[in-house]
This record gives C-alpha cells, structure tokens and sequence, in this order.
C-alpha cells in the first residue's frame, strides 16, 4: 500500500480516534474504571459492527483499494463470538440485541459497500487499529477490574495468528505503511 494512503487515513481519522477515546466510557476503561454489564453492551455491539465491516471487506477483497486492507487474521466476528458465550452462554444469539446506534453505523457500512465501497477502508483502519494497538493493554485492565479469567471474555483483544510481539510488527508493515 502507498504511504499517501496511510498519512491519509492517519490524518483523514485522527479526529475519530479522538473522539471515540475521549469518550466517557473509553476514558474510565482506560482509568480501570470497568463494569461488568455496559463492557458486555459494547462487546454485543462490536459484535455486530465486525460483522458488517467483515462482510463487506469481504465483498471487496478483490476491490483495487478494499482489497489493500484484506487482512483476514484480523477479523474480529470469532473472538466476538467466544466472548459473548462467556458473557450470555450458550444461546447467546437469542440474547442480545443491538443498540439504534449501531444499527445506525451497520446501515451506514452496508450503504457505503453499495455505493463507495472504498471507503470501507477507513472504517476498517479505525477499529482495527484501535484493536491491535489498544488491545492488549485493554484486556489487562478488563482482566484485572472485572477479575475475569485468563483465557474468557477477552477474546476480542486477542489475535491467535498474531502474538503481542508480532501484532506491532504486523500493525506498522501493513497498516500504518498502508
């Protein structure tokens, strides 16, 4: 990928990330400030965001500019999947329910895949950044305030083919030197 792309998307969403860490919710996660039932509703929300985003990004791996972004090992559906188990159990599926909210931006990654599907990058560059740069520091402190196992409802934060140490590696080869 281009490097004008990356300073692009850096640039282009660097107001995003602002806004999406200067939130109250992701201010007291960040202070360790964790509880139990609104970390489940982002993660039931997440869920369903990953789902559009993945689905379209798959839609478009072909796509000249999406297809520069197709990166399967970051795909996030899954580990949403395990987490939600933990959190709702088995019929999970029956259990949760998204907010308008993010019906909203699901509509809005669906329509943008119909009419200008390479916007879809920049989508992708805002979670998946967020999730490996982000991701393991975030699940330490979830770990440690919600006092949940090692290997349970975290799953979110954790990339089986990308290990801690690879994850930054892979970050600056593919995404930030887009």
């Amino acid at each position: 990928m281009s490097r004008d792309l990356a300073i692009r998307l850096r640039e282009g969403t660097q107001q995003s990330h602002t806004l999406a860490e200067n939130t109250i919710f992701m201010q007291c996660l960040f202070k360790g400030i964790v509880e139990n039932q609104p970390f489940r509703l982002m993660i039931v929300n997440l869920y369903f965001v990953y789902i559009a985003l993945e689905q379209e990004l798959e839609r478009y791996q072909e796509h000249p500019v999406v297809g520069m972004i197709w990166f399967p090992e970051l795909h996030r559906r899954e580990h949403l999947s395990k987490d939600l188990a933990f959190y709702y159990g088995k019929n999970w599926r029956e259990e949760i329910v998204s907010s308008s909210s993010t019906n909203q931006y699901v509509a809005h990654i669906h329509e943008l895949a119909d009419t200008m599907p390479e916007l879809l990058v920049a989508h992708a560059y805002v979670r998946y950044m967020g999730e490996l740069s982000m991701g393991s520091s975030l699940r330490t402190i979830v770990r440690n305030v919600i006092d949940l196992p090692t290997d349970k409802g975290t799953a979110l934060y954790e990339f089986d083919s990308l290990p801690t140490t690879q994850a930054k590696k892979f970050l600056r080869r593919n995404i930030v030197t887009l």
